[in-house]
């Protein structure tokens, strides 16, 4: 097991690397150049100008440079996720299943509390009844099954493999490890590009 989390270690700060790569090229390619002393410039014109025709002028110029740039951070953010998407829709459940081979009981999360469901199904079994809709939602986001359930509180099952990250039991330490590394990747990466020392331009 050893071995399959510093994979997932490995894999996450590549992907990491790669988010970062395509968000920079994205900003680089459709962003405004000097966006923000544009954004300053067209401020001080708003705060000072009296003439309506300049003020919207100003005004229209500050707009199309905010969507160019958020334009670009969409385009940026959605090449880089996809990736890690597409890694995680091969190889993310089989993974998990290897993780969990080692389980030994099912766990309840609260503790204590009675589900529908026998023992034999739950040993197995990476699900949720959920209360609400976007309580569904955001545990499919995470790999889990669903159902929806009438109780006053979401109860996750899964298999207990004794795991310590904070974020358990919604998260296996294989998934925390590889989204930790993810953003350790992109951001060790964005700080290493922006340290990196700049080549003169003639």
């Amino acid at each position: 097991m050893t071995l399959l989390w510093l994979s997932a270690l490995l894999l996450g700060t590549v992907l990491g690397m790669v988010f970062a790569t395509a968000w920079m090229w994205a900003l680089n390619r459709f962003a405004p150049s000097d966006f923000w002393p544009q954004i300053r410039q067209l401020s001080a014109v708003i705060l000072r100008e009296d003439l309506l025709p300049e003020l919207l002028c100003a005004y229209k110029s500050l707009a199309k440079a905010v969507l160019r740039y958020n334009l670009a951070n969409l385009i940026g953010i959605t090449l880089g996720l996809l990736p890690l998407l597409l890694v995680i829709s091969i190889a993310g459940a089989p993974a998990l299943a290897r993780w969990e081979s080692r389980a030994d009981q099912p766990l309840i999360h609260p503790s204590g509390t009675n589900t529908p469901m026998p023992a034999s199904a739950m040993a197995t079994s990476r699900l949720v009844l959920c209360t609400s809709v976007i309580a569904c939602t955001a545990y499919e986001l995470l790999m889990f099954d669903t159902r929806p359930h009438d109780g006053e509180k979401n109860i996750l099952i899964r298999p207990d493999t004794h795991d310590r990250n904070p974020l358990w039991p919604y998260l296996s330490d294989l998934e925390f490890g590889f989204y930790v590394s993810f953003m350790l990747g992109n951001v060790g990466f964005l700080i290493v590009r922006r340290l990196r020392p700049r080549k003169p331009t003639n």
